[in-house]
C-alpha cells in the first residue's frame, strides 16, 4: 500500500509511515484488534490456567484426606494386631498348657536350656512360679554361656598377643556371676543344682589350670562379695604368668 502523505510504497500493517510518519488508519486498526486479540487470549489462558490449578489443588486435598484415613485406619490395624498377638498367645498357652508343659520339661531333660528360654519367653512364662526351676536353669544357662563365649574369646586372643584388658575384665566378671554364692543360694532344684555344679566346676578348672589362679582366689570369687581389688590382682597375675602384656584398648 501507499502512504497518502508522501506516496512511498509500505506495508500494510504499519502504525506510521517509515519515511514521513503520517498515520497510517488501517495499521492503526488492525493493532488495535491485535492488540485486543493478544489480551483476551492472555485473559482466557490465565483463566483456564486458575481452573486448572483450582481443580489440582482440590484433587491434592482428596488425595491428603484420603492418606490420613489410610494411615489412620493402617495404625489402627497395627495396634489391633498388637493387642491380638499377645492375648491369642495368652489363649494358646491356656488351651495347651499340658503341651507346653511337656514341650519345656523334654527340652530341659535334653539339656537344651535355649530352646527352654525361648519357649519362656514366648509365652511370658519366664519367672513365673510354676516355671521356677525352668527359668533358674536358663538363667545360670545364660551366664555360663556368655563364659564361655568369652573364655574361647580370651584364649584365641591370648595366642594372637591381642589380648585386651577390658576384655578379660569381662571374663573375670562372667566368671563370678558363676561362681558366687548369691546365684548359687537361690536355686532349690536338685536337678538344677547338679547340672550347674558340673558348669561350676568346668570354670574352677579354667580358672586353676589356664589363669594359674589359686584355690584361695577360687574361693574369694565363690564368696558372696568378691571385692575389685581381687578381681584387679587376678587379672594383672594372669598377664604376669602367662608372659604377655595387654594391648590398649
Amino acid at each position: 500500500m501507499k502512504c497518502i502523505r508522501c506516496g512511498a510504497q509500505i506495508n500494510a500493517y504499519e502504525t506510521n509511515c517509515p519515511y514521513c510518519g503520517a498515520v497510517i488508519e488501517k495499521g492503526v486498526r488492525w493493532k488495535n484488534k491485535h492488540d485486543k486479540a493478544t489480551s483476551e487470549y492472555e485473559e482466557a489462558a490465565n483463566a483456564r490456567l486458575d481452573i486448572n490449578m483450582a481443580a489440582i489443588y482440590r484433587m491434592l486435598k482428596i488425595i491428603t484426606r484420603v492418606e490420613l484415613v489410610l494411615f489412620a485406619f493402617i495404625f489402627v490395624l497395627v495396634c489391633i494386631i498388637a493387642a491380638v498377638g499377645p492375648i491369642k498367645k495368652d489363649i494358646y498357652y491356656k488351651l495347651h498348657k499340658k503341651q507346653i508343659h511337656a514341650e519345656i520339661e523334654e527340652l530341659y531333660t535334653a539339656g537344651e536350656y535355649g530352646p527352654v528360654r525361648e519357649l519362656l519367653s514366648e509365652y511370658s512364662l519366664y519367672g513365673d512360679t510354676d516355671y521356677k526351676e525352668y527359668s533358674q536353669i536358663t538363667s545360670y544357662y545364660y551366664d555360663y554361656k556368655s563364659f564361655t563365649e568369652e573364655k574361647y574369646g580370651v584364649i584365641e586372643d591370648v595366642n594372637l598377643g591381642n589380648l585386651k584388658r577390658s576384655d578379660m575384665d569381662i571374663l573375670v566378671n562372667r566368671i563370678e556371676d558363676i561362681l558366687n554364692e548369691r546365684s548359687w543360694d537361690r536355686i532349690e532344684s536338685d536337678r538344677n543344682r547338679k547340672q550347674i555344679e558340673i558348669w561350676r566346676e568346668e570354670v574352677k578348672e579354667f580358672c586353676r589350670y589356664y589363669m594359674l589362679m589359686s584355690d584361695s582366689d577360687i574361693e574369694a570369687f565363690e564368696a558372696k562379695n568378691v571385692d575389685m581389688e581381687t578381681k584387679d590382682r587376678v587379672v594383672e597375675e594372669f598377664a604376669q604368668k602367662k608372659g604377655f602384656r595387654y594391648v590398649e584398648s
